[in-house]
């Protein structure tokens, strides 16, 4: 059976559409259809997923959200701990600090905070966890935490929004033995400075598709504390 065959039988069992965005399902672009022409299977299928892959959302966003129509919100869930400070970094509005210091002196700083929606993988239930970390003069990165589960699916993406602004759409790129999803992006740093709400959909492997949220009530403060990482050394 060809790699053509077993693609398109792909395509017919819907296992495609972690992968992609509803639209792109329905409709492959006019721009996709010169992988038509390559004649070996491999890149054929290669040359259509990343075609697929890079298929602008304007139209997806027009009719979608990142957000999940019916949130995984337990019943049980506490408030943030305003008080409790056991990494010597501020304490703000849930989110938990680490500072270390770097053997060359300069000072690496993590924050994160958990997301109220939780998903479950095998017998566990799981909580995804947003860090924000930088080391030194070092950009500062995003990371999605889903341990114990994987950020490893079919598709090659993930996507963000960041409360009612446009969906952002990023390759997926993991830290962590693929426990985790890391994106570096000044832009998305600034919405969240700015924002209420970040929403994330990513393909979980063994769980789907699943989409949760973090709040970032108190990500201003954060994210100045921060960027001062750069500044201290030792």
């Amino acid at each position: 059976m060809s790699m053509r065959t077993i693609f398109a039988g792909l395509l017919a069992a819907g296992l495609l559409t972690a992968a992609f965005p509803a639209a792109a399902i329905e409709a492959i672009p006019e721009s996709c259809l010169r992988c038509k022409g390559l004649q070996d299977d491999s890149k054929f299928v290669m040359c259509l997923y990343d075609c697929l892959g890079s298929v602008k959302l304007d139209d997806y966003q027009k009719n979608e959200s990142v957000r999940p129509a019916h949130p995984n919100r337990p019943d049980d869930s506490k408030s943030p701990d305003f008080d409790r400070n056991e990494s010597n970094g501020p304490a703000v509005a849930g989110w938990t600090t680490k500072e270390m210091q770097q053997p060359d002196g300069t000072v690496g700083r993590v924050a994160m905070i958990e997301s109220d929606d939780a998903f479950p993988f095998f017998f566990e239930r799981v909580e995804p966890t947003l860090l924000i970390m930088k080391e030194g003069e070092a950009p500062a990165q995003i990371v999605i935490d889903v341990r114990p589960a994987a950020a490893t699916g079919f598709s090659d993406r993930l996507l963000i929004q960041v409360d009612d602004e446009k969906i952002r759409s990023y390759p997926l790129k993991t830290i962590w033995n693929g426990h985790a999803a890391v994106i570096r992006d000044k832009t998305l740093l600034k919405a969240i400075r700015q924002g209420r709400e970040l929403h994330v959909r990513m393909d979980v492997f063994g769980a789907g598709t699943q989409t949760f949220g973090f709040r970032l009530k108190g990500s201003a403060k954060i994210l100045r504390w921060i960027d001062d990482a750069d500044a201290i050394r030792s």
